[in-house]
């Protein structure tokens, strides 16, 4: 069942960009970067700016269980026999006021991507410091760039 609030055109914008930008890492490691709230709060910076509609955790989260992407949380017990963490009944949680926590019951969720990736979308939509490395000023500047090519292919497709 479709939770997601975007207009059909919104949502399958939305998932060609995460399916372009966001590939499958598969390590499972837990990071800030590959957090599910701080993937979120980049892409609603990056779909504001860029294509001019709004995105939230529900929708990202969506679409991330649509493409079968890893998803994994933390805070919970371990389930030795299937091998994962399972949420313990009556936590009191961090996020639990956050609609894509709603059908964890976890403080933390985690997606299967690259971290870096999602931090330097970050850097394409703030004024980077002038102390900036001249690598990672180079990685945004092609990230722009690989966003401009990839609204551009937009326009031909929509």
């Amino acid at each position: 069942m479709k939770r997601s609030k975007l207009k059909d055109t919104e949502y399958q914008i939305l998932k060609s960009f995460i399916e372009h930008f966001l590939p499958i890492r598969g390590n499972e490691r837990k990071n800030s970067g590959n957090e599910i709230d701080y993937i979120s709060s980049t892409l609603e910076l990056v779909f504001k700016k860029y294509f001019d509609f709004n995105v939230n955790d529900v929708d990202v989260l969506e679409i991330f269980e649509d493409l079968n992407y890893k998803i994994f949380t933390k805070n919970g017990k371990w389930d030795s026999e299937n091998k994962l963490i399972k949420p313990t009944s009556g936590q009191n949680l961090i996020k639990q006021s956050k609609k894509a926590y709603q059908n964890y019951d976890v403080a933390y969720i985690y997606i299967d991507i690259e971290p870096k990736t999602v931090r330097t979308l970050k850097l394409t939509v703030k004024e980077l410091p002038e102390n900036t490395s001249p690598s990672k000023a180079n990685d945004v500047i092609e990230m722009t760039n690989k966003i401009d090519l990839f609204i551009n292919n937009l326009k031909v497709k929509y």
